[in-house]
């Protein structure tokens, strides 16, 4: 299934709108009708989906094309097994990563978001991972997932995920993991990237460096941004030449090109 990236903040406002017309809750009873109307959502998009209760702990929606990307019917991600089967989709080596760092990251910035009475639905993550069928051909995966609605206290109630495929155009062999912050006007920023080889070696953009390059990418001279940011020249100048040492780039030129193909929004 080799489909095009989409973006989760352009799918979560659709999403959104038919939110406004129906009860959400109705997604823990199954509601026929409601669940009709994601179908139409859903499946008109060349992408797997799922929606996740968090008080049940279990996914309360799958679409029907999350059969066609992994090989089991959306019945069984939602049935009482449903955990277990999300767990053997993922290529051992990578859940152990996704487990280690990827899921404990998550929860942090989640739980720093509602002790800061931050939004947690202004925070996106995505994460590229071998996946495997239920033939047990393996692929790349791409998720993008999010928190789309909350308890009146901010604790995440439902969360969204996004899955394609994307060996297509999966150019290494390393497992990527972005945060992203919404702000207002629904503009997208990186906050981070971790990339992870299969030794589980780390190469790691921090929030400062992902500012940095982004004020390069809009043409400012490392005096400007040391300026706009706070910080020495040197500062600058130090996280430019970590930037293209961790990435291996000759130049900022090559470094930007890396950003857009790991999709670090500058």
């Amino acid at each position: 299934m080799e489909n095009e990236m989409i973006s989760f903040v352009d799918f979560e406002l659709n999403l959104k709108k038919l939110f406004e017309k129906r009860n959400l809750q109705s997604l823990n009873n199954h509601n026929p009708t409601f669940l009709k109307d994601l179908d139409v959502l859903f499946n008109s998009l060349p992408v797997a989906a799922n929606i996740f209760d968090h008080k049940e702990l279990r996914y309360t929606y799958c679409n029907e094309n999350l059969a066609s990307l992994m090989g089991y019917s959306r019945s069984t991600f939602m049935g009482e097994n449903g955990m277990q089967t999300v767990y053997d989709t993922f290529h051992p080596t990578h859940m152990a990563i996704y487990n280690t760092y990827l899921y404990p990251k998550v929860v942090e910035i989640m739980e720093e978001a509602v002790a800061n009475n931050e939004d947690v639905k202004s925070y996106k993550f995505s994460s590229t991972f071998k996946a495997i069928r239920s033939d047990k051909h393996v692929f790349w995966c791409q998720v993008q997932f999010g928190v789309i609605e909350t308890y009146s206290d901010g604790i995440p109630m439902f969360t969204l995920s996004l899955l394609n495929d994307i060996s297509h155009i999966k150019k290494d062999n390393n497992m990527d993991f972005l945060i992203y912050k919404t702000t207002s006007g629904e503009i997208q920023h990186t906050i981070s990237y971790t990339s992870f080889n299969e030794d589980n070696s780390q190469l790691k953009l921090s929030k400062r460096e992902i500012e940095i390059l982004a004020l390069v990418k809009k043409g400012y001279t490392s005096k400007e941004i040391a300026a706009k940011l706070f910080v020495s020249e040197n500062t600058v100048h130090t996280h430019r030449k970590n930037m293209l040492h961790k990435t291996n780039s000759k130049n900022m030129a090559e470094l930007i090109h890396f950003a857009n193909l790991k999709n670090i929004y500058l």
